[in-house]
């Protein structure tokens, strides 16, 4: 096995959502109006803890529900503080694909442990969920999470025009695909390295 630690890496480490604690330092993160989005806000504006508990809780629900939705809180390993959200949503587990968001609440938490993060969503996408794929969908403005998939090893494979409003302007929405047997092989020319 390639990772040993399935919850952990060098800085981070996932552990459930807790819904007492967390929404009150996520509603923080949705000034961000990208954030806010990426919480269900139909209009995106500053959340309340109790609207994102709300987000979250249905989200839990539905992992219970049908199976196909897996949340976790990321948090530092150096604080125990949470820095982002990890969720992994909408399985199909009779085509072995899903979608996966990665929403960190500070720009610069973001750049410094977001190719971190990715990483541990990845193997848990494919190590333990033992899926064939992954998709990633990222306005065409995000050039962070865009070289961020890029540095993973995911493909653009679809654009879609001016699907995402932004800033007074219309942007593409870019689909990244990630297959399995691309993931092992960079993995594994990471461990021959």
């Amino acid at each position: 096995m390639l990772h040993p630690l399935l919850f952990e890496s060098q800085n981070l480490f996932l552990e459930a959502v807790d819904l007492e604690k967390d929404p009150a330092v996520m509603s923080g993160w949705t000034y961000d109006l990208d954030i806010a989005r990426a919480f269900g806000a139909q209009l995106p504006h500053p959340m309340a803890p109790c609207e994102v508990k709300r987000y979250l809780g249905k989200r839990q629900k539905e992992s219970v529900d049908n199976g196909a939705v897996f949340l976790f809180a990321i948090h530092t390993r150096q604080d125990d503080q949470v820095t982002g959200l990890l969720d992994i949503g909408h399985v199909m587990w009779n085509h072995g694909n899903t979608g996966f968001r990665l929403i960190f609440g500070d720009p610069e938490l973001r750049l410094k442990f977001g190719q971190e993060g990715m990483l541990l969503a990845l193997q848990y996408i494919f190590d333990e969920l033992n899926l064939f794929r992954a998709t990633l969908l990222l306005p065409e403005y995000d050039q962070v999470g865009i070289s961020m998939a890029e540095a993973a090893g995911f493909n653009l494979e679809v654009r879609m025009r001016q699907a995402d409003f932004h800033s007074g302007q219309c942007w593409n929405r870019l689909a990244f695909g990630l297959l399995r047997t691309e993931y092992e092989a960079q993995r594994l020319a990471e461990v021959a390295a």
